[in-house]
């Protein structure tokens, strides 16, 4: 896979994504996890679920906070691509149907001014697991309104456990209008299950 510094996968080993993750077993809070990445730490955290590695100058940014949405919320772009979804109290379980591919989204609470300062997106995280290689995420991106302000394209992200994903937003841009993360999903043709479970999504907000 290419542009492996654009993102860090952990609690997946049974993944494409993770041969080559970080090998650090420090049991780092998700708070300090955060404050290492925003100064351009590399970090990484087994308890916490999320890895990353490396903020660009760009990201280097203070941490102001954290907006999330559970996975039931997710709304399905194209319905008849599917077989079924199941929302779960734990996740959302969406069967695709074979050959077809999805956008399934997720609206992030957005604070768009904290104590009287415009805030920026730093970063995007979405925790899923899949049923196997034959159901993956193809691409990631991350809106402010109408304008797209993180695109990852040609991705194969999957993981037969739970794992979460994390993107920078490139020049950590002024949030205006509220924020919402745009899974591209594809289903292969194998003769195996095809579904893809979606627990949680999130932005980190920085100023």
């Amino acid at each position: 896979m290419s542009n492996k510094e654009d993102e860090q996968l952990l609690d997946a080993p049974a993944s494409a994504e993770t041969s080559d993750a970080p090998n650090n077993k420090a049991d780092l809070s998700r708070r300090a996890l955060l404050r290492k990445g925003a100064l351009g730490t590399a970090a990484i955290g087994v308890g916490a679920g999320v890895a990353f590695v490396g903020a660009s100058p760009a990201q280097a940014a203070t941490l102001d906070f954290a907006g999330w949405v559970h996975g039931t919320s997710v709304q399905v772009e194209l319905p008849g691509n599917i077989a079924s979804i199941t929302r779960y109290g734990f996740f959302t379980r969406i069967y695709g149907k074979p050959g077809t591919y999805n956008w399934l989204h997720f609206a992030i609470p957005t604070a768009v001014i904290e104590d009287g300062v415009r805030v920026r997106a730093g970063s995007a995280l979405v925790r899923y697991k899949t049923a196997n290689s034959n159901s993956w995420i193809h691409a990631f991106h991350v809106y402010d309104g109408e304008r797209k302000i993180a695109s990852y394209d040609n991705r194969y992200l999957w993981s037969t456990s739970y794992s979460t994903p994390r993107y920078y937003v490139p020049n950590t841009p002024y949030v205006y209008w509220g924020v919402g993360i745009s899974l591209g999903v594809r289903f292969g043709t194998a003769l195996v299950p095809h579904y893809i479970d979606l627990v949680t999504a999130g932005v980190d907000f920085v100023r």
